[in-house]
């Protein structure tokens, strides 16, 4: 497991926020950083779904069961990659996208990683910024701490966080190393 990025809250020189505050020095990320890291999440996610396809298709022309049960694992095995993602995202504040951009998702009141099963509860949670044509996505174009509906029900905030290269930030998301 890679070693956990640092949060700008752990500098001893800022100490923690009062409750309910990220620092003014933390700036929060813009819609636009937000909206790019997720499409390097999904970009890479559906690169591996067109190869797996072909691979699939492949294996359809020696015989149908097979591709059929090699798609079926396929679509299972990006479910769960999408699934990692977003516990990354509470683990360690980051899915590879926000290393790629430099950003990271913190608790509003404490600026700690909410850890992986809060992470996941949070991407679920973006259920609901898509209840209302997809309004809740575009919220943090008007909001004061560029929260999503997701963010707010979550009490999370996006931060600068720290920034990878994208290959590094991809390689080290593979579980043990």
């Amino acid at each position: 497991m890679p070693p956990q990025p640092p949060s700008p809250f752990d500098n001893p020189g800022m100490g923690l926020p009062p409750q309910g505050q990220v620092p003014a020095a933390v700036p929060f990320a813009s819609w636009g950083q937000r909206v790019l890291a997720t499409l390097i999440d999904s970009v890479v996610i559906f690169a591996l779904f067109i190869v797996l396809a072909i691979i699939g298709a492949i294996l359809s022309g020696v015989s149908n069961a097979l591709g059929g049960l090699f798609l079926f694992l396929a679509y299972i095995a990006l479910i769960a990659i999408a699934f990692y993602f977003a516990y990354l995202t509470g683990k360690v504040g980051q899915s590879p996208g926000k290393k790629v951009i430099g950003i990271q998702v913190v608790h509003a009141n404490t600026g700690q990683f909410i850890g992986g099963g809060m992470g996941i509860v949070r991407n679920l949670a973006h259920i609901i910024d898509q209840l209302i044509c997809y309004i809740g996505y575009f919220l943090p174009l008007f909001d004061a701490k560029k929260q999503t509906i997701a963010d707010k029900v979550m009490t999370t905030v996006v931060i600068a966080g720290p920034k990878q290269d994208f290959v590094k930030a991809f390689t080290s998301a593979i579980p043990g190393k």
